[in-house]
């Protein structure tokens, strides 16, 4: 195009010089190409690959900037940061469809941010702080109208109750109170009335219940507001049977009042005490029918003694002693004296002979026997039982003792 050429819209394009392939760092046709002059419409375009070069200018002038291919990388960074600006300022956000337009915004209506090309970080957003509001006043609303009001200006309620002189489910306090400014979603303490207590008592009549089953009576009781307690006594009468009530029937009692039952139970039947009678030297069969005409239980244990074998050498509890009827007795029966090996004593002089028999057990009965022998003189020559049989402990041993005439 020629240098003259004023074509732009303010008329104050400077000219475009193109250097020469000799003079540029980088082949120049490969790196940007030159549009050819509007005011040649007609001309034929220059082949691929030509160096098109434009006549310069008279006067001295700047190299003009260099035409180089559109990046999109450092323009695209940038609208990020914008974005993420704009994000973090919540108050004048626009939504996310409108933020679609965000090309059109002009660059001074933007705040000013630094971005370097390789910063893609995000700026930390900061959350606005909770707007606050006045508390408003519920002081003597009822409960529901009170959380209604509160809930609306964004605060959360919590109830409390206490007995009060005001209509119940009346608001007689707030914390905090109102007109203090306070955060939204804080919690706001209500104080509600519930009926508080008359001082009167409800009057009841005690029903009569005695004579019922004991099921019946206390079920009666409960149903009129009573509570019963249960006493049992011995009696006559058919067990869970109700004998007396305390306080009486027709009795004003306030509400929960105790009233006590006492309820037959079975009676114990009498016990009869015997004295036990001295069977000790009876024979056991004899003791045995004794002691069970007495209504007395007898028990028998036989054990070695001298007296004659079935006699009763023993009782316990002792004679005399007082027992209730069914008692057990326990009876010692003797099977009589013990059997045991008679010493063989012949041989023996008669003083030795005497003390091993009585030594084992036996009583000793000396027979004397004539003899010419002077060596026998005074030695045992037979005796009876002979040793080494056995005989009750006890028994008579009778030995022969020779003697000089």
């Amino acid at each position: 195009m020629a240098a003259a050429d004023d074509n732009g819209p303010d008329g104050a394009d400077e000219p475009t010089q193109v250097l020469a392939p000799e003079d540029a760092d980088w082949p120049v046709a490969d790196l940007y190409r030159v549009e050819p002059d509007e005011a040649a419409p007609d001309a034929p375009p220059p082949p691929d690959g030509d160096v098109v070069v434009t006549d310069a200018p008279a006067q001295t002038a700047p190299v003009s900037a260099r035409r180089f291919p559109v990046d999109p990388v450092p323009g695209l960074l940038a609208a990020i940061a914008v974005v993420v600006v704009l994000i973090g300022l919540g108050a004048w956000l626009v939504s996310r469809d409108d933020g679609k337009d965000g090309d059109a915004i002009a660059a001074e209506d933007l705040p000013t941010t630094t971005t370097t090309p390789a910063d893609t970080s995000t700026t930390p957003t900061t959350t606005p702080a909770p707007s606050e509001r006045d508390v408003p006043d519920v002081s003597g609303m009822a409960l529901g109208e009170a959380r209604t009001a509160l809930e609306d200006a964004g605060f959360r309620v919590r109830v409390m109750r206490r007995e009060s002189s005001r209509p119940p489910g009346e608001v007689v306090r707030q914390v905090p109170k109102a007109g203090t400014a306070l955060a939204t979603d804080e919690v706001i303490v209500l104080t509600v009335a519930r009926a508080a207590p008359t001082g009167e008592t409800t009057q009841l009549q005690a029903p009569d219940v005695v004579g019922l089953t004991v099921s019946d009576a206390t079920e009666a009781l409960r149903k009129a507001g009573l509570r019963p307690r249960i006493a049992l006594v011995s009696s006559d009468d058919p067990a869970g049977t109700v004998l007396s009530q305390s306080p009486s029937a027709g009795t004003e009692l306030a509400d929960g009042s105790v009233v006590t039952l006492e309820v037959a139970k079975a009676r114990e039947p009498a016990v009869e005490r015997v004295e036990l009678p001295d069977s000790v030297g009876a024979s056991v069969a004899d003791a045995r029918a004794r002691l069970r005409d007495l209504g007395l239980k007898v028990r028998v244990v036989h054990v070695v003694a001298p007296d004659a074998a079935g006699t009763v050498v023993g009782q316990s509890p002792r004679a005399g002693a007082e027992v209730r009827e069914g008692t057990t007795v326990t009876l010692r029966v003797s099977t009589g004296p013990a059997e045991v090996a008679v010493p063989d004593v012949i041989g023996l002089d008669e003083a030795s002979a005497r003390l091993e028999l009585e030594n084992a057990g036996f009583d000793v009965r000396v027979t004397d026997q004539s003899t010419d022998d002077p060596t026998q003189d005074g030695l045992v020559v037979g005796q009876s039982p002979r040793g080494g049989s056995a005989a009750r402990d006890g028994a008579v041993v009778t030995i022969t003792v020779a003697r000089m005439g």
